[in-house]
């Protein structure tokens, strides 16, 4: 009977442990899940606080023609490369900073949006960010032979010091000032 209410309880606990894993993060990516973008938003700008003087940088990604390759490719194709960029992402983010550190955080915020929050990222940092971003593209898209599939991105980093509440959109303003351009 102990025995049997000790398991009942473990398997309760392993239950709320993958509801609060599957709430937190995109099963797709990975990424940080949208749904979860306010307390990460927080959690980054105290970062940014307590670690980095307050510097915090936001960078907000979009992929080109997602929706081209999803309609003539299919979903799990799609799929497939979603899982690609935030893999190469969050290797670009790791080599930016010797590791991915526990106060970076990559976070799908749409069907083919994505936001880096860098905590300690200042203005003269964020063209490193992006080009080890640029940089995993192009090695990502040297090694696929069909050019449909390779990864294009919009790109649009915005930094701030103890000042936060426009960084999200400045930062996409940015993308969109990128996005006309092309």
């Amino acid at each position: 009977d102990l025995v049997q209410r000790v398991n009942l309880a473990l398997k309760e606990k392993r239950e709320r442990e993958e509801l609060v894993n599957k709430a937190t993060f995109d099963n797709l990516t990975k990424a940080y899940s949208k749904n979860n973008f306010d307390d990460v938003f927080k959690k980054a700008i105290d970062d940014a606080v307590k670690y980095y003087g307050g510097n915090l940088g936001v960078t907000f990604l979009d992929l080109k023609k997602f929706k081209e390759l999803n309609d003539k490719y299919g979903q799990s194709r799609g799929d497939e490369h979603l899982k690609n960029v935030a893999g190469l992402l969050s290797n670009a983010i790791s080599d930016f900073v010797g590791a991915i550190r526990s106060t970076d955080y990559l976070i799908r915020v749409g069907g083919d949006e994505f936001i880096i929050l860098s905590p300690g990222l200042t203005n003269d940092k964020a063209g490193l960010l992006q080009g080890r971003i640029k940089t995993g593209v192009d090695k990502y898209n040297g090694s696929v032979t069909n050019p449909d599939l390779y990864v294009n991105l919009h790109i649009g980093t915005f930094c701030g010091n103890k000042e936060y509440t426009n960084l999200y959109e400045q930062a996409n303003a940015k993308m969109l000032e990128g996005k006309r351009k092309t």
